[in-house]
């Protein structure tokens, strides 16, 4: 397994600690950096097994599930709910989608994956 030199990933870690800190502290630009710089250390540490998983399975899957997002319009009601919060079977009815379709589209919108359940 080829891993990148220590010195690249330590300069990205240094770069993303700073970035982070500035990130904290509101300045300009800060975020887009940060992000910037997570996507090099991925890129740094991923491997080509992985980039082609990533690249034939999870991104037209995220894609995928964004478009019936998008045409459930149910960015729009989780944006209305975000308090109340719903279920599956409350988003499932309001949207007038199957509750089987909403179980396996959410995980993968990019709005709801990272958020714990």
């Amino acid at each position: 397994m080829d891993l990148p030199p220590n010195t690249q990933l330590s300069s990205l870690l240094e770069d993303i600690a700073g970035a982070g800190k500035s990130y904290s502290q509101h300045e300009l630009g800060a975020r887009e950096r940060l992000l910037s710089l997570a996507y090099s250390l991925a890129a740094a540490v991923e491997l080509p097994s992985e980039t082609i998983q990533r690249i034939g399975w999870a991104e037209p899957a995220r894609f995928a599930s964004t478009k019936i997002g998008v045409d459930l319009n149910l960015f729009e009601i989780l944006k209305d709910k975000k308090d109340a919060g719903i279920t599956t079977a409350e988003l499932a009815k309001v949207s007038n989608a199957d509750p089987a379709l909403i179980s396996m589209t959410l995980p993968a919108l990019p709005s709801t994956a990272s958020q714990p359940t």
